[in-house]
């Protein structure tokens, strides 16, 4: 039985490995051919980190794909990274002021799901969540 679960331990090892390296050649190949997709990608890293308890690299991921997002001139991305930073604890005063005027220069989104998320965060109606 010990045997049995030692295996099972080295089988999800081993398939969490795989999927790291698997993610690790997407991230090198957006960022050298397919740099459109990035601040995506990046997000989607952040949230399978957040998932895993992993809150600084969690944090770091999405601070990259605004990084991105600003450097590819796309303020929709930027706003969805945006939302997600300022949606957990760690955000700063300089985050939501970010957030604040990135809702300000978007007004003919004004109406789009994510905009309003944007706005109940930072009309504090949404609750963020707490630092445990």
């Amino acid at each position: 039985m010990a045997g049995d679960l030692r295996i099972e331990q080295l089988a999800e090892q081993s398939a969490q490995t795989v999927k790291r390296g698997a993610l690790e050649n997407v991230f090198h190949e957006a960022a050298h051919d397919e740099r459109v997709y990035l601040p995506q990608l990046l997000m989607t890293e952040s949230a399978i980190a957040r998932a895993r308890g992993e809150v600084q690299v969690a944090d770091a991921s999405i601070r990259r794909a605004i990084g991105e997002a600003r450097e590819q001139e796309a303020p929709w991305l930027e706003l969805l990274a945006r939302v997600d930073l300022y949606e957990h604890p760690g955000a700063t005063a300089e985050d939501r002021d970010a957030l604040a005027a990135l809702v300000g220069r978007l007004p003919e989104a004004g109406e789009t799901t994510a905009v309003k998320k944007a706005r109940a965060l930072l009309e504090g109606t949404k609750p963020r969540p707490m630092v445990a």
